[in-house]
């Protein structure tokens, strides 16, 4: 089991190694079916972050420059591998547990878990995005921060 942190988008972005808390890089978990369960956009990186004003600063630049008008990334922070202990939206009815095997028990609570695991959602801006944002996501798991372009007309 891994908590894996990773941005998604629809677009490709630039890798930038750590640098005031935060770094994205080629995502390892890319291609598993559970991250593209929930992150449908076409590229996944890993991202780092640390819960600092410098950390925000940074990474809002980054995002400014990088992101393609009008457009929106998401930020995810959930548990890979499969586990009965994920968040879900209801306890598991004990109808998916009597018809199991004793040896099958956690198996029967973990399908059930996948099939209802539903993200807490935030959503942002490049503009409004802070310490508290970042801490939505360092600080939960089962989460997605969205983060939006939105361009300022002169």
């Amino acid at each position: 089991m891994s908590l894996v942190t990773f941005i998604a988008y629809d677009y490709p972005l630039p890798k930038t190694e750590f640098q005031s808390g935060f770094s994205i890089l080629d995502n390892y978990y890319a291609s598993c079916y559970e991250i593209n369960d929930f992150a449908t956009r076409k590229f996944k990186y890993d991202i780092s972050l640390e819960i600092n004003n410098q950390c925000v600063e940074d990474l809002r630049n980054y995002l400014a420059k990088s992101m393609v008008k009008d457009s929106e990334a998401e930020i995810w922070r959930i548990w890979l591998g499969g586990d009965y202990s994920k968040p879900y939206k209801e306890k598991v009815p004990v109808k998916h547990i009597l018809s199991c095997e004793l040896d099958d028990v956690y198996d029967c609570i973990d399908l059930y878990t996948e099939n209802n695991y539903v993200p807490q959602r935030k959503e942002t801006s490049i503009l409004t995005l802070d310490e508290n944002d970042i801490s939505f996501v360092l600080d939960n798991w089962c989460v997605c921060l969205t983060i939006k372009e939105e361009s300022v007309e002169v």
